[in-house]
This record gives C-alpha cells, structure tokens and sequence, in this order.
C-alpha cells in the first residue's frame, strides 16, 4: 500500500495564519496525514525551546490536540493518522509567532488499511485492528532494531531483513527499543547529542522513521518501547540520566508527536 502523504512547505517569515490544501485523491483511513512547517527563528535548541501544538477539528466534531515535534534547522512536523472520513482542519498554537496560528485541512477518504491495533470492544481480554477486524497476538522481541551494533553485524540492512522474515513467519507484533542500552546508535548517530543539555539529534530519529515504516509496510506493529527504565545511573540513556521531570516530559512528548500516527 502507498503511503499518502501531503507535504507542506511554509515560506520563511509567513506571519498570518494560512489555509492549507491536500492532495486531490485525499489521505486514506488509518494512512498518514504529514504537514510541514518552517518557523523564522532557529534558536540554540529548538527541541527544548520552542512549543508547538496543533488543534486538529474531526470531521465528527471531537477535537484532537497533537504535539509538533522539530524535524532539525527551521523544521517542525505534524503527523496524525485520521480514523474518520471526511475533512479535517488544523490550527497551530505555538511559542515560535512565525508557527503561531496556521491552518491546514484535509480530505480523509477510504482506503484498505485496517488501522493499529486496539483492545476489542466486546471482547476485553483480546485484540481488534481499528476496523474493527480480530487479531491475534503474534509478537517477538528485537530490542536493538532501530540501533546498529557494529560487533554483531547488525545494521540496517540487518534490521530490515529481520523485520520482513519475521512477517513471512507469521509475525504481527515486534517490540522495540527506542533508546537502546549502552549507549549505541545507528548509521545516523546517538539519539541524544547530549542528554545532559537535551541535545537531540533528528537525523538518529529520521533512521527510526525509516525502519519503523517499513516495518508497518511488512504488517507488523511495533510496540515502542521510549526508554529503559530499570538500568542504573551509569546507563547513558536510562530514565534515570534526563536531567529532570521536565526532560524526561519533553521526551515522551516528543515520541508521541513523532510516532503515534503509525501503527504501533
């Protein structure tokens, strides 16, 4: 299946609030919806010093209200997984006054996807996609799929191998980490550049991007797990080492801005 995406550019210093068109065919059910923005500013940390919110009207008259997570330099995107047909419209709210108060709309139209998997509404002991179609459960462990360890020939071509083996197995589910132990990365560096000063670098998270979407694209879930909680001080990317509520806050907004659209 093919990703609908709609990707919007904002020109630099646009100051008022504007209306913002899909594409003709429409973002399918359960798919994708991407927006992006560029804000005027780029201050020293943008991650920790720009917030960015949009409040997303339905088509069925509930309102939905989505982080925007910084994408590196000037950029910061929505992402957000429509479950309802028809249109839907967004506006900014932001501490950045060149993100502050734009708009978007689009067109939600029908597509095969079943959607994530959600807790089946008469059954409350097992699993229905959004479709409201069974499933069952067939879950493994790969910890280290978005990370590479070079000692154990493990990289992204590793990884994805992986992930499409397991789904010809008749895999559904992996779990996966996203800040892996020890203090390794992927081909595109450290999550953090510095936890310490919150220092995150996009480009480790556009590789997670990646590996998360083709596995989707294979029809597995991924169950993403944000950080090790249980590891001792000394465990570079533990709970324990953000520096405060604050940052381990950020954090956990961050992933869910960057990742709740997909179907994990």
């Amino acid at each position: 299946m093919t990703r609908c995406k709609v990707l919007i550019s904002i020109a630099i210093g646009l100051l008022f609030a504007v209306g913002l068109t899909a594409a003709p065919d429409g973002v399918g059910r359960y798919d994708i919806f991407e927006a992006s923005f560029e804000s005027a500013s780029q201050p020293a940390n943008p991650y920790v010093e720009i917030t960015a919110d949009a409040l997303i009207e339905r088509p069925d008259g509930g309102v939905w209200k989505i982080p925007l997570f910084w994408a590196g330099g000037k950029s910061w995107k929505l992402r957000i997984s429509p479950d309802t047909l028809g249109p839907w419209t967004f506006t900014v709210y932001s501490s950045d006054s060149s993100l502050q108060g734009l708009t978007g709309r689009f067109v939600c139209v029908e597509s095969d996807k079943p959607g994530a998997i959600q807790v089946n509404k008469l059954r409350p002991h097992h699993f229905e996609r959004q479709n409201g179609e069974p499933f069952w459960f067939m879950g493994d462990t790969a910890w280290g799929y978005f990370t590479d360890s070079p000692g154990d020939n493990h990289h992204r071509k590793q990884a994805l191998h992986y992930a499409k083996t397991r789904a010809s197995q008749g895999f559904n589910v992996i779990h996966s980490m996203m800040l892996s132990e020890q203090g390794v990365g992927n081909q595109n560096g450290l999550p953090f550049d510095d936890l310490k000063a919150e220092k995150i670098n996009p480009k480790y998270w556009d590789e997670v991007d990646s590996r998360l979407a083709y596995a989707n694209e294979q029809g597995l879930t991924v169950g993403m797990v944000i950080v090790w909680a249980d590891k001792s001080n000394d465990e570079p990317f533990s709970w324990n080492a953000f520096p405060g509520a604050g940052a381990r806050h950020r954090y956990a907004r961050y992933a869910a801005a960057r990742y709740s659209a997909y179907d994990v």
